[in-house]
């Protein structure tokens, strides 16, 4: 009978060891990525932004969306209106993050790490109107007189 005891309680310690404080993971302090629309435009409207990954937005002039609770990856997050053209991106926030700004195609690219949060500020403006080519006119030219 001691032999079952003696068993019981060592199966019993052993599990306690595995599964004790030892083990215990600390929380992940997730991070945030914060875009605030700022337009040159007096039009008031909704702007199209994508973000990857995760779901598309829609943001009007001097407002702004947060993600939060984000994990340690590459986000990218790229305006998506048609007419409208990024003039200035302006990120602040955590010193580790990697950001890489991209006026012409309108993509901010943040490598977040976990418990940062950075602030991108995208300002817009309407896309230049081509100025037209004025085409070239014919100038008439006087007959000349044939000789008789």
């Amino acid at each position: 009978m001691h032999k079952y005891i003696v068993f019981t309680a060592v199966a019993l310690f052993a599990g306690l060891a595995f599964s004790g404080p030892a083990l215990a993971q600390e929380p992940v302090e997730r991070g945030s990525i914060t875009i605030e629309l700022a337009s040159n435009s007096v039009d008031n409207r909704n702007f199209d932004f994508d973000f990857d990954p995760g779901a598309d937005f829609s943001l009007r002039d001097n407002h702004s969306v947060v993600r939060d609770g984000l994990r340690n990856r590459t986000y990218t997050v790229r305006f998506n209106e048609p007419g409208y053209q990024v003039v200035d991106i302006d990120c602040t926030g955590d010193a580790e993050s990697d950001v890489h700004r991209d006026l012409r195609n309108g993509t901010i690219e943040i490598e977040l790490n976990n418990h940062e949060d950075i602030e991108c500020v995208v300002e817009i403006d309407r896309e230049d109107e081509p100025t037209p080519t004025p085409s070239p006119t014919a100038t008439p030219v006087p007959p000349t007189p044939t000789p008789t």
